[in-house]
């Protein structure tokens, strides 16, 4: 490709605050430090260590759960393909992801 066959793309001001608010707000999230009792964390640390605090005692039967949820689903997974088949296509258009954003399709 050759100068003279790029082409740029001109975004309106709308998608630009759209792309950077979020952006912005995941990085502070992330990375900006805010001093806590006398040290520095990050607000997601500080978010993590509330959730942790308020479910304490359900945290051991949260972690079981999700593992048997997902032994369960796993199994059912197995089964389904033998019974279906490899040729069997029915289930896949349920894991079929379609992103648009501002018109373009990921």
């Amino acid at each position: 490709m050759n100068d003279s066959e790029k082409t740029t793309k001109n975004y309106s001001t709308n998608q630009f605050l759209r792309f950077l608010i979020p952006s912005l707000i995941g990085a502070a999230v992330f990375l900006l430090p805010i001093p806590k009792d006398g040290t520095f964390t990050i607000v997601i640390g500080i978010l993590a260590d509330a959730l942790r605090a308020i479910l304490k005692t359900w945290l051991p039967y949260i972690g079981v759960f999700l593992v048997c949820l997902s032994a369960l689903l796993t199994v059912f997974a197995v089964a389904i393909k033998k019974v279906l088949g490899p040729e069997k296509k029915m289930f896949l258009d349920f894991y079929k992801i379609q992103i648009k954003i501002g018109g373009i399709e990921l």
